[in-house]
């Protein structure tokens, strides 16, 4: 039967060439690490990173609560603005939200208001330069960093369960459809021979 004959020559695919296995996915880590070593290529990725739809939830989010966690901590502790942008930049582990922070930082600098600021750099969201606005009126930065560090954490948390839930499932018809095909291919020549046998 041809679904034997597929899972033997997949079988012996993988016995005699089990280390171009290997060598695909650790040559494509290589590749990416290496394009990574151009500050305009990392800065491309990291670009992507936060607008392919579905990887955008999770890692957009993830790095606006860093950023409103990380500016919580400096101004809660007493560090100046310019300061704590400064510092906010280094940790944040993305070229488009470093480059961001630090162009926001040479304005409020230059005497713009924080959330006028970082509205120009067309990468945070209305809700966080809302709540930043609101911080600056009412000077209370460090809750409103606060409640923007909690909201943008719970987002990611919710979204990772239905990511986990939504696979859960997934992965368990896979394994049973591999399971039937491997069952398959072992009892179709088993039923072929059964039934030439019969007749």
């Amino acid at each position: 039967p041809l679904l034997t004959v597929i899972l033997y020559e997949v079988s012996k695919f993988t016995e005699n060439y089990w280390y171009i296995l290997l060598i695909i996915p650790i040559g494509i880590v290589v590749i990416i690490q290496c394009m990574k070593l151009s500050p305009r290529t990392r800065y491309h990725l990291d670009y992507m990173k936060i607008k392919i739809p579905i990887v955008k939830l999770l890692t957009y989010n993830k790095l606006l609560a860093l950023f409103a966690e990380q500016l919580r901590l400096l101004v809660t502790a007493g560090i100046t603005i310019d300061r704590s942008f400064d510092v906010t930049a280094d940790v944040m582990g993305n070229e488009v939200f470093k480059r961001a922070i630090l162009k926001a930082k040479s304005e409020i600098v230059a005497g713009q208001k924080i959330s006028d600021a970082l509205s120009a750099q067309n990468v945070f969201p209305p809700l966080l330069i809302r709540m930043v606005a609101i911080g600056e009126s009412s000077g209370n930065l460090d809750q409103q960093f606060k409640f923007l560090a909690t909201h943008y954490y719970k987002l990611v948390d919710d979204f990772s369960d239905k990511v986990g839930k939504m696979i859960e499932p997934v992965l368990i018809i896979s394994l049973g459809c591999l399971m039937g095909l491997m069952v398959a291919g072992v009892l179709l020549p088993m039923y072929d021979v059964f039934t030439k046998l019969a007749g």
